[in-house]
């Protein structure tokens, strides 16, 4: 019963979310640990938005390129 379908806009919206939240990190930040923190944010954000496009289209190539 699933009264609220989660799609692929959704899956989009929270990777440009990240990568935002990222990019905003490593310019801001000055500590090394939290730059590479943000860096690796925004590396999840695209990992996410493969995933979603994966899922999409019905192929795992995505999922075993990420």
């Amino acid at each position: 019963m699933n009264s609220f379908p989660v799609g692929m806009p959704h899956y989009l919206a929270l990777s440009a979310v990240l990568f935002t939240l990222g990019v905003l990190i490593v310019i801001i930040r000055r500590n090394l640990i939290v730059i590479l923190m943000g860096i690796e944010i925004m590396l999840n954000a695209g990992n996410l938005a493969i995933l979603a496009f994966s899922r999409y289209w019905n192929d795992s190539t995505g999922h075993v390129y990420v």
